[in-house]
């Protein structure tokens, strides 16, 4: 099967079996030797996490057979493409080939390209003649109008983009402890070290030459070191799930929660550890399980018997954060900038008192100041701009229902939304349909729609006044979308709901189909509705297959995607609480 999914191959794709079908899968490389002679053979792979450990490659040349066995789990060590298999003799015309196959492996077996690289008869090579230097007429002139040109040039020249960093001092010596946090009252000199409740044997030496930032670095992401990996991979699930497997995210210690699923959370920091401490792969594997999946729908028998769902039977309900709901403003308005890089604050800055936030770009490029948040950030429980917060708070205040019925700001891109909405080639009808979709997540109920439709009026009614009724029209619906619910989705019958609350860590299995009847808005202005629970012969519904859980950190029985859903690009523009529809 042709893939492009891992951006490492050569040329225009590479091929994998899928995992499927071991032994009866061979692929053959047959090259066209232009020369008798030694040539180096390299073999190219995309490494990932799902990849075969054991991939048998066989070289067939003048010498007779050699067999390598490749770990595609690992990067290629030549240029993150190529692995070496060795220094071999071919005939020109001869009958030499490389043969890939997936008899005895484990995982998907990945096939990109083979190279032939002849090898140089080493030899001295020839000494260079030093030519005198020759004056020419004319050539002084040129050479400074040359210069003048280049310097010209360097100037017009963008700059290089600067990043804040650390740099070693020139003197390497231990700090004094400061007493009671007082720099100027200065105890005993505390040795570099580490953290001795952590028993790990692995202790890199510090040099007298260096800090010892990069021993310290090593020692944190030791792959024996116990905490790294299950705070990360802890972390990776409080962001996709609401509330960490440890829900104290920021307190690991006696003080802290327990784990609710200590095996799964062993489980995640084992993957994470194995793909190379990718967040990125072991963030697709969670959004691929059912249990991302589930409706975030409350269920009587679910509510009573776990109404904090620390069995996860359904998915926690959440808002969105401060920076999402300004992007998600700033789209509904059409005003959404959504070019890459650039500078974040605005020149001729010199502290930050008062500073004045009026960008359209996403809420990323926007400048964190201690002293000056924007206000949005500040209703909205963004974090503390001088304390490390993994965990946010999630508030519902008066503050924030008037900043949406009162800022400037807010009335400005509702009035933007209504000039967009007008300009639409629709009619009334269709135009409500389209912002109550991009406002709330969810098409309009029938009686909204006519209420909404009865206050904008007709259509041939004085341009400016539409405009107006239509701003107020969207100013209600981003004040609702912060307390709406959208995305309505039936929960699994009680029955399902008790065999998952059994096995939970069971439904960490990747889906082809999404539980979700949430609506999503597409480019093209189209949605897609997907079911929620299967239906069997009688039309009952009937609960998705789980499995047993997972060994907690063994890597030989870490699950493989037979296959992948596809990820959704589209995004939705919700500006607030309610389901959160996956």
């Amino acid at each position: 099967m042709t893939s492009q999914f891992t951006k490492s191959y050569v040329g225009t794709g590479y091929r994998h079996d899928k995992g499927e079908q071991k032994g009866e899968k061979t692929a053959r490389f047959r090259p066209r030797i232009p020369r008798d002679g030694k040539y180096e053979v390299r073999f190219a792979y995309t490494p990932g996490g799902n990849r075969s450990p054991n991939v048998p490659v066989t070289v067939i040349s003048a010498d007779g057979r050699k067999t390598v066995t490749i770990n595609q789990k690992l990067t290629p060590p030549l240029d993150g493409r190529f692995i070496s298999l060795g220094q071999h003799r071919f005939l020109r015309g001869g009958p030499h080939e490389v043969a890939v196959t997936n008899a005895g492996t484990t995982g998907v077996v990945i096939i990109d390209a083979v190279q032939f690289l002849p090898v140089k008869v080493s030899g001295k090579k020839p000494v260079a003649t030093k030519t005198p230097p020759v004056k020419s007429p004319g050539k002084p002139a040129q050479l400074r109008t040359l210069q003048r040109q280049l310097k010209a040039l360097q100037q017009q020249a963008p700059g290089q983009p600067k990043y804040m960093s650390v740099e070693e001092e020139k003197a390497i010596a231990d700090t004094r402890i400061h007493v009671r946090g007082n720099v100027h009252n200065l105890g005993a000199v505390a040795p570099r070290g580490f953290l001795q409740v952590i028993s790990l044997d692995y202790r890199p030496a510090f040099s007298s030459k260096q800090s010892g930032r990069r021993e310290l670095g090593k020692w944190i992401a030791h792959r024996d070191n116990p905490l790294t990996a299950r705070v990360l991979a802890n972390r990776l699930w409080h962001w996709l799930f609401g509330a960490g497997l440890v829900r104290t995210t920021d307190n690991f210690g006696t003080t802290g929660e327990l784990p609710s699923h200590p095996r799964l959370l062993d489980y995640l920091a084992a993957r994470l550890i194995q793909q190379n401490w990718s967040i990125k792969s072991l963030l697709r594997e969670l959004v691929l399980t059912r249990t991302y999946r589930l409706s975030s729908r409350h269920d009587q028998l679910g509510s009573e018997s776990d109404p904090d769902n620390r069995l996860l039977w359904r998915m926690n309900r959440r808002r969105l954060d401060a920076e999402s709901l300004l992007d998600a403003m700033l789209a509904v308005s059409g005003r959404l900038r959504t070019d890459l890089g650039g500078p974040q604050i605005r020149s001729g800055t010199t502290n930050d008192y008062n500073y004045r936030h009026d960008s359209n770009r996403r809420a990323l490029y926007w400048p964190v100041l201690r002293n000056s948040l924007p206000e949005l950030f500040k209703v909205f429980d963004f974090a503390n701009p001088s304390m490390v917060t993994g965990r946010r708070e999630n508030s519902s205040t008066t503050p924030q229902a008037l900043f949406l019925m009162n800022n400037p700001w807010v009335l400005q891109q509702a009035d933007h939304a209504a000039e967009r909405a007008l300009g639409l080639r629709h009619g009334d009808h269709r135009r409500m349909q389209l912002i109550v979709r991009a406002t709330l997540g969810r098409p309009p109920t029938p009686s909204e729609l006519e209420s909404m439709l009865a206050f904008v009026g007709s259509e041939n009614d004085d341009r400016g006044v539409r405009l107006q009724k239509w701003a107020q029209v969207i100013q209600v619906l981003l004040r609702r979308s912060t307390s709406d619910t959208f995305g309505e989705r039936p929960c699994a019958s009680s029955a399902a709901t008790r065999k998952h609350a059994k096995h939970v860590t069971g439904n960490l299995q990747p889906s082809g189909r999404s539980g979700d009847r949430s609506l999503w808005l597409r480019p093209t202005g189209t949605h897609r509705a997907a079911e929620h629970v299967r239906l069997g012969r009688t039309g009952q519904p009937t609960a998705a297959p789980t499995a047993p859980p997972p060994p907690a950190g063994q890597a030989d029985h870490l699950p493989v995607h037979a296959g992948r859903a596809e990820p959704r690009r589209f995004v939705r523009l919700q500006a607030g609480a309610g389901e959160t529809g996956r």
